[in-house]
């Protein structure tokens, strides 16, 4: 039995102190928000009367040590605080104290949880504004300087590739594939240093975003979803559910969160304290600043580098002498071989991956209303890259671009994160 140490009343059940729902004495974690609830209440044995003049005395003794040590104590605390300003050098630099207006943009999207990412996903806040805020601070990485330097995102535990500052040819100079018009001309935008998720963001992570968030997708809202090869949106399909009510995530932790509409994934990029790449940004990191077709260079794709449609495919495009073992997603990082010049992964196959551009033609022009800010003002298609588990080894080069729906859901569109 579980007691009160103050009362000695048996303890049966209390209040969770996120959810509100009742919990039995000696649960660890809430079941309904899972919750850390630490160590039950203590066990105590049933309280007995003590000597009235026992409880006298303790309080007597109080009063006379406070009326004693108080004085000195304030005076000491005074006059640390003094030689502690006197100690401290003014702040300086690009950040900038919690409080003020100089906060990065990382603060402002997280503390802004509460806004509904879209007409069919639907995000509550858990925590307030201001433990958002403070939480978001730490967010920041190093900055990003050189290839092969990584940092863990504190939110999910992402690790992030560096992609340094300099320029690179988007796109292709002539069409040299079938349906490749909309990939020429890109120029050679000049690029800001970011950072980039190794890996497309894996069930786990998203796990832990709806922990967090109560989100709810588009595909959970409206009870349907598109699943590859099914001509019609399947009841029940889901992020949880990928492929209908009868597939199922468990035990795929590490596989690529899909069924993802583009209003799921901006929002998640915004909880993680970044952004959803820039169709540059994404293509960069794909082909470094040597031009290749591929990430890995201009060989041509085989089952060592990537998850395309191949004999495990039923798709009449599939190529047949390819085996890469799975049918739909793979877990990430499962194909090395494919990995871009900055050891990012997974670009090429697997999960169409969302960006934050409107899908307009080039050439490539950041500053004509194309990179998207909020999810408030998304009209018109939006730009996936990289191609899916269910696609032809042609369509996976890193120029390709598609326009999709931002409500769009399947069980092959998925994403990752940059910051900034």
């Amino acid at each position: 039995m579980t007691y009160c140490p103050v009362t000695g009343n048996q303890i049966i059940a209390f209040e969770c102190p996120r959810c509100g729902d009742v919990v039995m004495a000696g649960t660890s974690f809430c079941p309904n928000c899972g919750l850390d609830l630490g160590e039950p209440p203590a066990q105590a044995p049933r309280r007995r009367l003590l000597p009235v003049f026992f409880g006298i005395g303790v309080i007597l003794v109080g009063i006379l040590l406070a009326v004693i040590l108080l004085p000195k104590l304030i005076g000491f605390l005074v006059d640390s605080s003094a030689r502690a300003q006197q100690a401290a050098p003014p702040f300086s630099g690009t950040a900038a104290p919690v409080g003020t207006d100089l906060i990065p943009q990382i603060l402002t999207a997280t503390a802004l949880a509460g806004h509904v990412p879209g007409p069919s996903d639907t995000l509550s806040p858990s925590s307030p504004a201001a433990t958002a805020s403070q939480a978001a601070i730490s967010l920041i990485p190093p900055a990003c300087t050189a290839v092969g330097q990584t940092w863990i995102r504190p939110s999910d535990q992402m690790l992030m590739e560096c992609v340094p500052a300099g320029s690179f040819n988007i796109g292709m100079k002539t069409c040299e594939f079938v349906g490749c018009q909309k990939e020429v001309n890109g120029g050679s935008p000049n690029m800001a240093a970011f950072w980039i998720d190794r890996t497309e963001v894996t069930n786990a992570m998203f796990s832990l975003f709806v922990a967090a968030t109560n989100f709810i997708s588009g595909a959970e809202n409206t009870g349907a979803s598109e699943v590859n090869g099914i001509a019609t949106a399947v009841s029940g399909a889901d992020w949880r559910h990928p492929q209908g009510p009868d597939s199922s995530i468990d035990g795929k932790n590490d596989y690529p969160v899909v069924q993802m509409n583009w209003f799921a994934a901006f929002a998640y990029c915004q909880w993680s304290g970044g952004s959803l790449p820039t169709e540059a940004q994404w293509e960069k990191a794909a082909r470094g600043s040597d031009g290749r077709l591929f990430p890995w260079g201009s060989s041509l794709p085989d089952a060592t580098r990537l998850n395309a449609a191949d004999v495990n495919s039923s798709a009449a495009w599939a190529n047949k002498s390819q085996d890469d073992g799975y049918r739909y997603t793979a877990p990430v990082g499962s194909f090395p071989g494919g990995d871009s010049p900055y050891g990012v992964e997974d670009l090429a196959g697997n999960a169409w991956e969302w960006t934050r551009s409107l899908y307009k033609d080039y050439p490539y022009n950041p500053s004509d209303g194309r990179e998207i800010t909020s999810s408030a003002n998304v009209t018109g298609n939006v730009v996936l890259r990289g191609g899916g588990f269910y696609d032809d080894y042609g369509s996976v080069r890193s120029t390709l671009r598609y326009g999709g729906m931002p409500g769009l859901s399947h069980d092959a569109t998925g994403f990752r994160c940059v910051y900034p």
